[in-house]
């Protein structure tokens, strides 16, 4: 009797706590491995070093999360149309269209415009806010990240930035969501013209844990994501000799569209690349801080 006690006692310890043990396993994130495998190889060696601020502090980093399960938020025809008018966009409603749990449309196609985009980038992203607040979402907890996308033309007099894109995203446990879940605002010359939501609902079934950000971090080198932005260089970047890390964040990211149905946690090592020739450009390293005890590929 005493041992079934015991047995009973220690089921009820692991539902309460969410273990692993109570959590199916789920399809784990992926990126695109045959670039990444082809970007390291050509930029880094053993002698790539990695340094760090010396007020970079991994104590910040929790040891377990929730896991949720992603479903396709349900937007309903009246959510959909007082969207639009809160937008100020339900007069054009025919540009605009609902689908499922997307809401997407612009006034104008590219290259076609009302005026190129004049306004500072403080300017845009106070129009954006503003407009942001007369929605729905506003009572989510969403952060405007600025400009995320710009579309440029050029003709005999330069080149023209004909339209912007300025994008919020959602937090969860006050940690942001990058991938499928999505709202962004297209402003061109004459004010808003576009727009594109792609809303989820996010159910906790548990809790997981994670891999130690100390062990992420020997993986920058070999991570599982990797980007640098060689904007403005007018070169690619060489053999990488350092790569400084400036920050460390931890990211949701939901990849339903890849058949992923939970959010999974990432570490995000941002910072500045040096190549041996002394070009500078930022980088992120990203490592999936899900154990692959929780995942099948």
């Amino acid at each position: 009797m005493k041992k079934l006690l015991l047995i009973l006692l220690a089921c009820s310890v692991l539902t309460i706590t969410g273990c692993s043990s109570d959590i199916p396993e789920f399809k784990r994130i992926s990126y695109n491995r045959q670039s990444l495998n082809k970007m390291t190889a050509e930029n880094f060696d053993d002698a790539t070093r990695v340094n760090y601020l010396s007020e970079m502090d991994f104590d910040q980093f929790p040891s377990q999360l929730p896991v949720y399960k992603i479903s396709k938020s349900k937007i309903s025809k009246d959510d959909y149309l007082q969207l639009l008018d809160h937008l100020g966009l339900g007069e054009q409603e025919k540009a605009f269209s609902l689908n499922e749990n997307i809401i997407s449309g612009d006034l104008v196609e590219i290259p076609d415009h009302r005026g190129y985009v004049l306004k500072s980038e403080n300017e845009i992203q106070t129009a954006a806010m503003q407009t942001f607040q007369n929605t729905s979402y506003y009572d989510e907890e969403y952060k405007c990240v600025g400009i995320t996308s710009t579309d440029r033309f050029g003709d005999k007099d330069g080149e023209h930035i004909v339209r912007v894109g300025v994008s919020f995203l959602r937090k969860k446990d006050g940690i942001r969501i990058i991938g499928n879940d999505s709202f962004e605002l297209y402003f061109d010359g004459s004010g808003l013209e576009g727009v594109y939501i792609e809303s989820y609902d996010y159910t906790s079934t548990g809790t997981m844990e994670l891999i130690p950000v100390e062990e992420a971090a020997g993986r920058i080198k070999s991570p599982d994501s990797f980007n640098i932005d060689e904007t403005g260089l007018g070169k690619e970047m060489q053999k990488i000799d350092t790569l400084e890390v400036q920050k460390v964040n931890l990211y949701w990211v939901n990849q339903y569209s890849k058949g992923c149905d939970v959010l999974q946690p990432v570490y995000c090592f941002s910072g500045i690349a040096t190549d041996i020739n002394g070009t500078k450009a930022p980088f992120d390293s990203i490592v999936i801080a899900v154990p692959e005890s929780y995942t099948q590929e």
